[in-house]
């Protein structure tokens, strides 16, 4: 397979897990990062305690930075990015962690992420993203996308 075919694109929606975090790089750059639980496809097997699966969201940039104080446990959002896997070692142990490099943020009021979840990735993003534009979050400064 060619690389110039594959594609390394997320788009899903989901709750927060925990207040959001803000750090700073080595270099100086403000991290904003959080853990979000999306819902399992329905064609995937059952999780137990929670039907859910859970990410780290890593948001680089300082677009990002005003979405703190919105990015709080409960939060319905959606993400839009990349995946990625480091390496890292925990306990003495090496270990590899899954993330999500976020592009974009939105913040999505709670009704419209029960619907857009339903939905595939692409449909729920696409809904949540035409959602956003016509809800004014762009005007209002409640999302975070480019740079």
């Amino acid at each position: 397979m060619e690389s110039s075919f594959l594609v390394n694109f997320f788009a899903g929606a989901g709750y927060l897990v925990e207040d959001a975090q803000f750090f700073t790089t080595q270099t100086g750059r403000p991290k904003v990062t959080f853990r979000m639980m999306l819902p399992r496809h329905p064609q995937l097997p059952l999780k137990q305690p929670e039907n859910a699966d859970f990410y780290t969201v890593i948001a680089l940039g300082d677009r990002f930075v005003p979405l703190l104080d919105h990015l709080c446990r409960g939060r319905p959002v959606v993400v839009f990015g990349y995946a990625q896997s480091r390496d890292v070692t925990v306990d003495e142990r090496q270990c590899v962690v899954s993330e999500i490099g976020a592009s974009a943020i939105y913040l999505i009021q709670d009704v419209e992420v029960r619907r857009v979840v339903r939905e595939t990735a692409q449909e729920a993003a696409q809904e949540a993203a035409q959602g956003a534009m016509e809800g004014g979050m762009r005007d209002a400064g409640l999302y975070a996308s480019g740079d």
